[in-house]
């Protein structure tokens, strides 16, 4: 499944449930069938947000060497949440919220 998130402000954005329970699970929100980033609150979960990319560094490809055509699909932690920074840069910007399940 996938859980996309919406703002006012900027195309939506949709992650596997997986990347998007990462996601949430960085910023401190819990996971329901709807929910909501307050512009107030962009900045706190963009903070943490890039502490979560700088704290893992540049990654490795995993199984870069024994599955070479699977390292190629892979997406760093840092290539999946700067679209979403960029979305809550944007809408804490023009005091949006950012929604999920709506």
């Amino acid at each position: 499944m996938a859980l996309t998130f919406t703002s006012k402000v900027s195309a939506s954005i949709t992650m596997l449930d997986a990347n998007a329970n990462q996601v949430l699970e960085l910023i401190g929100k819990e996971r329901g069938e709807r929910g909501v980033i307050t512009a107030d609150e962009a900045p706190a979960c963009i903070a943490k947000l890039k502490a979560a990319i700088t704290a893992h560094g540049e990654e490795p490809i995993p199984y870069e060497r024994q599955e070479p055509e699977r390292a190629a699909t892979f997406v760093s932690l840092k290539a999946r949440l700067w679209p979403f920074i960029d979305m809550l840069e944007r809408a804490h910007a023009k005091d949006a919220d950012v929604l999920w399940g709506v």
